[in-house]
């Protein structure tokens, strides 16, 4: 049977296996910087498209007889099978579920990485496990499952809690990707990339490989921007725009950035990435800023860096003063005007070594119907080439 599998990106969640203990996603950060090499992020083909080699081993029974003698209820303890159908190989595909006689796929409205870790597990798979949900296909089993519910630490679903029905609410099913055996971490999202992995969403990474001094951490990457490459993105708690609190002193105002990542961790990363940019951006009225020495932002490594997006390493401008396009013939940055109208500096900084900002700085705020700004800081993005 051709079968393909949908294109339409979704989450795809690592998901942290030790045995058969599973690390909760609060956990799997916390054991980020404490030590767990155990960390599998290969991959095995994954299929979009082609013809599956997979066959299902179950009769499909009758759809009439299937609905009429499912009903409703929550199983306990039962003796489940599980098949995967569809995939490009035995690690991934459509999760079919039999109970008894009943046999059919899972409703994912309720899909997460503790079910697919439990799957992944009862078929025998010790490595990492990948949520994925399919869309429904013509062919495909009936649902009999409307959702699962595991700790994680089941070795099969026969411990979890699941609830039998036909109405899933939503046309895509439940699917797993499972790996063989725990290997450590790709070193960036590019590697991912490279290995086949071509959906966006959280994985985790080791930049300098197992056992190399800095452990793995988690990072979004992003599969699709970039037609060549994966863009490993670094989020911080301060990427919304956000209000300078009035105050009249030089750089009277600062803001720190809190990575999900140890500035360590980051810094390594920048070793296996070829570019890097992180886009910077002040609205202001009526104030000073970097080429008045009134504002700056503070680098990895603590230096104070007097430029603004698009503007030279230290050159006391932004983007416009490199193109002289700010608001006057010797304005430097639009936001040094200190006039009543509204202005923009904005760029992206670009110098590697100096990447991520860890805190940025401005005064002249003190009147507050009068001087006013507001900072937005982006992610910290990488990539390969």
């Amino acid at each position: 049977m051709s079968t393909h599998w949908d294109r339409t990106p979704v989450t795809t969640v690592p998901v942290i296996t030790e045995g058969s203990f599973l690390l909760s996603e609060e956990s799997a950060t916390k054991r980020s910087h404490k030590g767990n090499n155990e960390f599998q992020a290969g991959n095995d083909e994954l299929n979009y498209g082609g013809e599956s080699t997979m066959k299902p081993t179950w009769t499909t029974l009758d759809q009439r007889d299937f609905t009429a003698e499912l009903e409703e209820k929550t199983i306990t303890e039962s003796n489940s099978q599980i098949s995967l159908r569809g995939g490009r190989n035995r690690f991934e595909g459509l999760v079919e579920v039999e109970y008894g006689r009943h046999q059919g796929g899972i409703c994912a409205k309720r899909w997460d990485n503790r079910n697919a870790a439990v799957v992944c597990r009862q078929l025998g798979f010790s490595g990492m496990a990948w949520v994925t949900r399919i869309k429904l296909r013509e062919g495909d089993l009936p649902v009999s499952i409307l959702y699962v519910k595991c700790s994680g630490d089941e070795t099969s679903l026969d411990g979890c809690e699941v609830k039998r029905g036909v109405e899933c609410g939503t046309t895509e099913r439940a699917g797993v990707h499972c790996q063989e055996n725990r290997v450590s971490a790709l070193e960036s999202c590019a590697a991912l990339k490279e290995e086949g992995f071509a959906e966006s969403g959280r994985y985790a990474i080791d930049p300098d490989r197992v056992r190399q001094g800095v452990f793995q951490f988690e990072v979004y990457c992003d599969m699709t921007s970039n037609p060549t490459t994966s863009i490993t993105v670094v989020s911080h708690d301060t990427e919304s725009r956000m209000h300078v609190a009035p105050c009249e002193e030089q750089v009277c105002y600062g803001r720190e950035l809190k990575y999900e990542a140890h500035l360590i961790q980051i810094n390594v990363l920048t070793r296996v990435s070829k570019s890097r940019q992180q886009y910077v951006k002040l609205d202001c009225r009526h104030i000073c800023f970097i080429q008045s020495g009134w504002g700056w932002w503070v680098s990895w490594n603590g230096q104070k860096m007097f430029h603004w997006g698009g503007a030279e390493i230290n050159s006391s401008s932004c983007a416009c003063g490199m193109t002289g396009t700010c608001s006057g013939p010797a304005r430097l940055c639009n936001c040094d005007s200190n006039d009543h109208i509204w202005r923009t500096d904005e760029g992206y900084l670009w110098v590697k070594s100096l990447l991520p900002v860890t805190s940025v700085y401005f005064g002249d705020t003190q009147d507050a119907s009068l001087e006013m700004a507001f900072h937005t800081i982006g992610k910290d993005l990488q990539r390969k080439r």
